[in-house]
């Protein structure tokens, strides 16, 4: 039994042996493959790689430069020789076809002068005043009154008088009033009593011929001064048998001033009304002075006739001319001319 042992343990021990030698065997095998494998590598022979000098290349570069340079020398040489044959061919048609019809007004015809154009002048129509009586002769105006345009819509609207003071709304626009205030000044009178009466509304003490608000005109040839609106137009015309005086509001209404030669003998200022005035009647005339001339007025105070000491050979007639009798924009305006009224002596 021992002896089996023995026996199986020295083949155990054979086996192992073999083994290790078969490994040892192995590894050694494989070290000379590897030897072997470098030793190859190490034996190949070596590639050589040449480069191109610089040179090579610079000079190649300039040759395709020199056919880009050549060809497009070519193209353009083509193409302005074509160009300039189509020109050739184009004028050499035109040359040989009729000329048209633009052709012919530009090169050909002569324009035609247009005259000077004159333009026509403007026609002034001057009203001719109807010939009093007492003269007989028709007026012949020496200066045309300014015209201004139709604003009667703003005479109708601006003649209500809202603070109840006597001016209206057009007024208080040319006497610089504060139109909801009836006393601008506050000196215990009211706006249009102060106007009426040759007052300024603004400055307390102040006369209307020393402020700004109104100037003065004189008639050297008959005698007389009157205040008007420093905002209003003046202008006059010269008749043959006196001179009219027209003070300008600027919204179409107007005051007159008629110095009248009536070379002829009346009893009164009332007859030369009557006779020459034919749509005022006796009854609705009135006395009435300023200064030193005296004569009658309108129940409506549209007209005031005056004369100075007597002497009937002249006639002093103010008339106011309201777009409406019944809304007047500017009757405290023409009461303060009429009082202003003054005989200045000829």
């Amino acid at each position: 039994m021992f002896g089996k042992k023995k026996k199986n343990k020295q083949e155990e021990m054979a086996a192992k042996q073999a083994a290790e030698k078969a490994a040892q065997e192995n590894v050694a095998n494989l070290q000379e493959s590897e030897n072997q494998s470098a030793s190859q590598q190490t034996q190949s022979p070596k590639e050589n790689i040449y480069v191109m000098p610089d040179r090579f290349y610079l000079e190649e570069n300039k040759k395709n430069n020199k056919k880009i340079f050549i060809i497009v020398g070519i193209l353009l040489f083509v193409g302005g020789g074509t160009l300039i044959a189509g020109v050739v061919v184009y004028n050499s048609y035109r040359a040989d076809a009729p000329p048209t019809a633009d052709e012919n007004f530009v090169v050909e015809s002569t324009p035609t002068p247009t005259p000077d154009l004159v333009p026509s002048p403007t026609p002034v129509i001057i009203a001719t005043p109807t010939p009093t009586a007492e003269t007989d002769q028709t007026p012949t105006p020496t200066e045309t009154p300014s015209s201004t345009p139709d604003n009667s819509d703003i005479a109708v609207t601006g003649s209500v008088d809202i603070d109840s003071d006597g001016l209206t709304l057009n007024e208080e626009k040319i006497y610089s009033t504060n139109p909801s205030r009836d006393d601008t000044d506050n000196d215990g009178f009211s706006d249009g009593e102060e106007i009426q009466n040759g007052y300024s509304p603004i400055e307390q003490g102040k006369t209307l011929s020393n402020s700004r608000l109104v100037e003065e005109y004189k008639d050297n040839r008959y005698g007389f001064s009157i205040l008007y609106p420093t905002r209003w137009l003046l202008s006059s015309s010269d008749l043959q048998a006196g001179r009219d005086i027209v003070f300008d509001s600027k919204i179409s209404e107007k005051i007159f001033v008629h110095a009248l030669e009536t070379n002829r003998t009346y009893n009164s200022v009332s007859e030369y009304v009557t006779e020459n005035y034919p749509e005022i009647s006796a009854s609705s005339l009135r006395s009435f002075s300023v200064d030193e001339y005296s004569g009658v007025k309108t129940v409506d105070e549209l007209y005031f006739f005056l004369s100075i000491d007597g002497d009937l050979s002249n006639i002093i007639v103010l008339e106011y001319k309201p777009v409406s009798e019944a809304m007047r924009s500017f009757q405290t305006t023409f009461l303060m001319m009429v009082n202003s009224f003054e005989n200045t002596g000829l």
